[in-house]
């Protein structure tokens, strides 16, 4: 089994940052994620052939990146984030998966994914 993809940590990231009273970050939360997925220390271990940063690691940082660009997750200050009222929301419908189709629902997230495309 290999790490999961970035959208496939949405969920788990979101819902770990749900449970927590105060801001957090990537580093507090992914051992909790990882033990969430049953990931083992070989995948944990795992890096892309140009980082020192591993994969589950560096994919969790996508995950947040796109939650927060489609406002479901806010940065505090450096390194930390919370869960927006918007992201609570979505958790409370209890989604079975969170992923770019769910986040096609923002249009934060919409008008950052595609700004490219005005440009042309």
């Amino acid at each position: 089994m290999t790490v999961p993809c970035y959208q496939s940590l949405m969920l788990p990231l979101m819902s770990r940052a749900a449970e927590a009273i105060r801001p957090v970050s990537i580093r507090e939360l992914r051992a909790r994620i990882a033990g969430d997925l049953g990931l083992s220390p070989e995948q944990l271990a795992e890096r892309s052939t140009n980082s020192r940063e591993g994969t589950f690691h560096n994919r969790l940082h996508w995950a947040k990146q796109y939650l927060t660009r489609a406002g479901l997750l806010e940065p505090t200050c450096r390194g930390y984030f919370q869960l927006t009222d918007e992201g609570r929301a979505l958790l409370a419908t209890k989604p079975a998966t969170v992923n770019n189709k769910t986040l096609q629902r923002y249009p934060a997230f919409v008008a950052w994914r595609y700004r490219h495309r005005a440009r042309q």
